[in-house]
């Protein structure tokens, strides 16, 4: 008979393109790092049950995931004039109208992991532009047709003549080479998306913030569970920490526990007005227990989030990568298979 019943509320980030794709990998780094006896039962996608018994003490826990991914729009779907528009109004967020932002600039400037991941991340985007600009322009010159417009005969050779040069040099080599080796459709696609849900487009972040809440206002309420947490992964860490900043829930709502990890918090704080608020609203939430954030020194997509307050720890996860690991964008995901994530999940000692 089980002596304790929890319930895990999982959000992951833009990056898992399946629903439950992030949380299987979850939940094999629990079982992989629990040295207890366990037993791991998938329920459904996106959903499964463990049970843990340590000591003649049986613990069950419930974890759902809120997929979100198939809300976000993707840049790399787009056709060919609407990728470079887009890509256009992408780089202006990321750059110019980013750095008008005091706040923003201050972040980066003080952090040499957020600039370098910046630099880095303004670099392979500038090679993939440069790529949709050539294949654009000739697309255009061949088939001189832009938003249902004709173009005139001369415009349109003009811009094949374009095409094919930017598509002849040495640039196009350099940038065709990056955009072979690095994922940068993937990393296109993220900071695209970020961008969406931070500018509300189409409604996107209301849609996220709907679905999150709906899993979390029903389970939160049920008598069954004896503690409630929310873990939330990369982006997802700003989409709980929206979500949980207007929880409330009712008579009958439950405390929350959050664990956060490899979460971009300080960049998209010094970035977004609204969440630097909802950080502020969710700490001052007495139905938010406690938060418990991980960070990596060698994860490139995090930022280690340094907050005073006596809800709030901030833990470093030990380990090393390879450099290639780093630009693939696997430490992220090293969370996963974390000791001290996994104690801190399961609120037992695993060693």
């Amino acid at each position: 008979m089980e002596n304790s019943r929890e319930f895990i509320l999982f959000i992951p980030g833009i990056g898992a393109k399946e629903p439950g794709q992030a949380l299987k990998k979850l939940v094999e780094g629990i079982n992989s790092q629990c040295s207890h006896n366990i037993d791991v039962k998938e329920l459904e996608q996106g959903q499964y049950q463990i049970e843990v018994t340590a000591n003649n003490f049986i613990k069950v826990i419930d974890i759902k995931e809120v997929y979100w991914g198939d809300l976000l729009p993707r840049l790399s779907s787009e056709s060919g004039v609407r990728k470079v528009l887009g890509g256009f109004d992408l780089l202006l967020y990321w750059t110019i109208f980013a750095f008008g932002r005091k706040k923003f600039f201050t972040t980066v400037w003080k952090s040499k992991y957020i600039l370098f991941s910046l630099i880095v991340t303004l670099l392979l985007s500038l090679a993939w532009y440069y790529g949709v600009l050539a294949a654009a322009f000739t697309a255009i010159g061949t088939n001189p047709e832009v938003f249902s417009q004709q173009l005139p005969s001369q415009i349109a050779e003009w811009f094949k003549s374009i095409g094919s040069f930017m598509g002849g040099g040495q640039v196009w080599v350099a940038a065709s080479t990056i955009t072979y080796f690095v994922p940068v459709s993937q990393a296109i696609d993220i900071s695209y998306a970020s961008k969406c849900y931070l500018e509300n487009y189409k409604n996107v972040s209301d849609k996220v913030h709907a679905r999150s809440n709906k899993t979390l206002e029903k389970f939160s309420q049920s008598s069954k569970y004896d503690r409630i947490t929310v873990v939330a992964h990369s982006f997802g860490v700003v989409v709980a920490t929206e979500v949980l900043a207007k929880y409330k829930g009712g008579s009958n709502a439950q405390n929350i526990d959050l664990v956060t990890l490899g979460g971009p918090l300080l960049l998209i704080n010094a970035r977004s007005k609204r969440v630097e608020d909802a950080v502020t609203e969710m700490l001052g939430n007495e139905k938010i227990e406690s938060w418990n954030d991980f960070y990596s020194s060698n994860d490139w997509l995090c930022t280690r989030f340094p907050l005073q307050n006596n809800k709030f720890t901030g833990q470093k996860i030990p380990g090393t990568i390879a450099l290639q690991d780093k630009f693939k964008g696997i430490s992220h995901d090293l969370y996963f298979e974390t000791r001290i994530v996994v104690e801190t999940l399961l609120k037992l000692k695993v060693d």
